[in-house]
Formats: structure tokens, C-alpha cells, sequence
């Protein structure tokens, strides 16, 4: 992949030649993000996480899900060479979220939760730290798109390990009676995620809702209903179900 000027990024580009954000920002909005991804875990992995982290608040938001997925890839290869860099980041994410600290850090829930789906040892270890941002007893984010952002990453944790969030029912399932459709369609796809049982009734109650949202899964940007969500996460319960049965 070119950038402006017609030179590689990656290995075939001498690391410095411009500044590594800018190389970033080119990677992100390649056509092919296999390729991207691929030179862009060629570059020294601290400045292109503070890149990433940058992009996060893009007003585009193809580039912020992108950058999401590239944070969770670049930082399970930093976990492999340094845990505790990697556990650092998360705490200073996380330390992000805190009104005290004077910031509010828009995509922080999506990519600590992209960092767990893609490392176990971090999952293990702070996963409870992301369902806490929706326990009104814990660090409750009292923002509704971080709440939506913590939605979302209770989601994508659960899409491999759902046995680390299936404590978050109660408190996700409260975001069904939102009045943004955002929120009520994130809440029913985590739910089916994690296999809350309990919720069935109330996921069947929004089988019917027509209401449109935004659901960023498998690399790509979707177009969902309410209720599409809902069934789904009703699917996903009876099956279980009948496992069980």
C-alpha cells in the first residue's frame, strides 16, 4: 500500500521518514485492512498505540472501528514481549474514564474490551473492570456514549470468552428500556452473547422494535434493527436451552 509520496509503510519503509501518526492514519484508511494490520505490527508499537488512541475520536467512523481493532492486535503483541506495558495501558484507560482525571476518552471501553478479546491474561484480569463501568455500585461511566462504548466491548468480550461477562446480565440488561435505540440494541446483543436466560421475557418484549442502529462486528459496520437484535440474542438463549434440557 502506498501513502502520499508514492513510499511503503512498514517494512519497507524506514520507520521515521514521517511521523509514525501519519503513517497510521494512511494505514487505517486503506481499502485492505489485512494488509494494514500486517505493516502496521512492523512499526515500533508504543508511538503507533499513542497514533490509535488518537483516532479513536476520528469524526469518521469507519477510521475509530478500525482503530479499535488495530489497538486490540497491536497491544496483544506488545503483551507477548511486555505484560506489563500492556496492563499499564489498560490502567491508564481505564484511569481515562475517571471524571477526576479531567478528560473524557471517547472509544477507551471499545478498545480495552478489543484488547481482552485478544489476549487471555488480560481478559482474565480486567474484564470485571469493564463490566464495573455499568454497575451503579462500581465505576459507573454516567455518559451515555461510553456507557454505549462499555455495551459494546461486554459484547465483543463475550463473543469469545462469555464466561467472564455473564455477570454483567443484570446491569446490561437495564439499558433495554433506553430511550436511545443504540443502547437498547447493544443491550440485546450482548445478552445473546452471554446467554442471559433471565432476560428472555424482557428481549421478547423488543422482538418488534424497528428502530435502526449501528453495530460494528467482524470488521465491518452493520446496519441492525432493535429487533433483529433481540431475536437474535433470543436465538442464541433457547438454544442454550435446549442444550441444557
Amino acid at each position: 500500500m502506498n501513502r502520499p509520496g508514492g513510499h511503503g509503510v512498514g517494512s519497507r519503509s524506514v520507520e521515521g521518514s514521517a511521523p509514525v501518526r501519519i503513517q497510521v492514519l494512511a494505514l487505517l484508511e486503506s481499502p485492505n485492512q489485512d494488509e494494514a494490520m500486517k505493516e502496521m505490527a512492523e512499526l515500533s508499537p508504543r508511538p503507533v498505540i499513542r497514533a490509535l488512541l488518537s483516532a479513536l475520536v476520528s469524526d469518521k467512523p469507519w477510521i475509530k472501528w478500525r482503530a479499535v481493532t488495530a489497538i486490540g492486535q497491536v497491544v496483544a503483541g506488545l503483551a507477548g514481549r511486555d505484560l506489563e506495558a500492556a496492563r499499564t495501558l489498560l490502567r491508564r484507560q481505564a484511569w481515562n474514564l475517571n471524571e477526576e482525571c479531567g478528560g473524557c476518552a471517547f472509544g477507551a471501553p471499545e478498545s480495552m474490551a478489543e484488547i481482552m478479546a485478544n489476549n487471555d491474561q488480560l481478559a482474565e484480569e480486567f474484564s470485571h473492570l469493564l463490566v464495573s463501568f455499568l454497575a451503579p455500585e462500581g465505576l459507573y461511566l454516567d455518559y451515555e456514549p461510553l456507557l454505549k462504548g462499555a455495551l459494546w466491548g461486554v459484547g465483543r468480550v463475550a463473543l469469545d470468552r462469555p464466561g467472564l461477562v455473564a455477570h454483567a446480565g443484570p446491569y446490561v440488561a437495564a439499558f433495554l428500556d433506553s430511550p436511545d435505540p443504540e443502547a437498547r440494541g447493544l443491550a440485546a446483543f450482548a445478552l445473546g452473547l452471554i446467554e442471559a436466560i433471565e432476560q428472555r421475557d424482557a428481549l421478547g418484549k423488543l422482538a418488534g422494535d424497528d428502530s435502526e442502529f449501528d453495530l460494528y462486528l467482524d470488521g465491518r459496520l452493520r446496519r441492525w434493527t432493535v429487533g433483529d437484535a433481540a431475536k437474535s440474542a433470543l436465538a442464541a438463549i433457547d438454544n442454550k436451552r435446549r442444550e441444557s434440557a
